[in-house]
């Protein structure tokens, strides 16, 4: 099963989107690995062996390399059972640009035709009213910003006009051209997009091109699971989260109520019923999105899952999530503590000696603090009565549990 994992500033992780994807060659290719990792999001390679329908099928979204069409013997040899996917209720999306001077009309289920132009910089666009632009992020033409995409990370051997069949959901206003279509194809969708979004994510890294990439691969698994609650709070796989956080998620369509599931075992909280809660701790009928579960357990890995109540009184399971609750304390290094100041020292005395572990290395005494002249700290004695200080600057903001000096 693969999984989105946690990414900056939207938190798609948790869902069960299945990616398949299949590699380009030449300078160009290889890019996926850093961008899907900053899309957070997982997939599986198909190799020469898996153009089996059968293989196929168990993915939610195939994503096509840049120039895979081209060189990808595999693909170019088995493009017709990619095709079949789609017919199937696949969905099917090139994640960048493809090679003109090799393109073979009939790829896709419905002919286009590639020209060697390209659109070196991001600029003004037009987009269609399509859900490709509202899950899960919601994508307006300032995600194409002029300049965003970077230089010579933009649009590539695209086409200057496409047949009825297809629907051009992002339109260049400059030149009139589609820059990415999409089309129904038997039970499926194909999405063909010129944009070079793999090499942008890679390249560029921001976080408006990260997004679309996120909306490429999962529109269409989020807009058929309409009633399914995402976007957790606390982030899927977040760490460091306080034992008195309180739950949220964006609540699915059509949705009245909502039953929360939560406890420390996986298997409880993705067995349990509002009758069989098992080891979990369940709260029904819910009529906001969110929950406080209370004091949770220190260091514990929680889990915990939504289901959703429609207006018809039909119940939708939801994703199990996951989060693990700060530890007690953490000893930091001495080398967090930047700087030590003192309102005064003794003769051969060092405030700096309170943090550097002079006086507790004698191998006789482990468990002892020395208590010899120069193996700590002392004031000089002088100072106003009450008004003695030690002063630790740390080299950024920590929340102490305790400090033992």
């Amino acid at each position: 099963m693969l999984l989105f994992i946690q990414v900056s500033s939207l938190n798609v992780n948790g869902q069960e989107l299945k990616v398949g994807f299949i590699p380009g060659s030449g300078d160009d290719a290889g890019d996926e690995d850093v961008a899907f990792e900053r899309a957070g999001i997982a997939y599986e390679t198909i190799d020469s062996n898996g153009y089996t329908l059968g293989n196929l099928s168990k993915y939610d979204v195939i994503g096509v390399d840049v120039v895979a069409y081209d060189g990808n013997a595999d693909l170019k040899s088995n493009y017709t059972v990619v095709n079949q996917y789609v017919q199937n209720g696949g969905y099917l999306v090139t994640l960048d640009y493809q090679q003109d001077n090799s393109w073979n009309t009939s790829y896709l289920p419905y002919p286009i035709t590639l020209y060697d132009d390209d659109i070196t910089n991001s600029r003004d666009v037009t987009l269609a009213d399509h859900p490709l632009f509202h899950w899960p992020n919601e994508i307006t033409v300032d995600n194409f910003a002029t300049g965003l995409w970077g230089a010579n990370r933009y649009f590539a051997d695209g086409a200057h006009e496409v047949s009825s069949k297809w629907e051009v959901l992002v339109t260049d206003v400059t030149e009139g051209w589609p820059l990415v279509v999409g089309a129904e194809y038997g039970d499926g969708y194909v999405v063909f997009s010129a944009l070079r979004t793999l090499q942008s994510v890679t390249d560029a890294e921001n976080q408006e091109v990260i997004e679309f990439l996120q909306n490429l691969l999962s529109w269409r698994y989020f807009f058929t699971n309409q009633g399914i609650a995402r976007m957790p709070y606390p982030a899927n796989g977040q760490t460091e989260v306080f034992n008195t956080q309180e739950l949220s998620w964006k609540p699915g369509v059509d949705v009245v109520n909502h039953y929360v599931f939560i406890g420390t075992d996986f298997n409880d909280v993705n067995d349990a019923t509002i009758d069989e809660p098992l080891g979990a701790t369940v709260s029904e009928a819910l009529d906001v999105n969110s929950f406080d579960p209370g004091l949770l357990e220190l260091e514990a890995t929680h889990y915990w899952r939504v289901d959703e109540v429609l207006s018809s009184s039909e119940v939708i399971k939801g994703w199990i999530w996951s989060f693990t609750v700060e530890k007690a304390a953490l000893q930091l290094p001495f080398a967090s503590i930047e700087k030590v100041t003192a309102i005064s020292s003794a003769t051969g005395y060092d405030p700096n000696d309170t943090v550097n572990e002079v006086g507790i290395n004698d191998p006789n005494f482990p468990d002892q603090h020395s208590n010899g002249t120069g193996d700590a700290w002392a004031s000089s004695g002088t100072d106003e009565p009450n008004n003695v200080w030690i002063q630790y600057d740390f080299d950024k903001q920590y929340k102490i549990h305790e400090m033992l000096v």
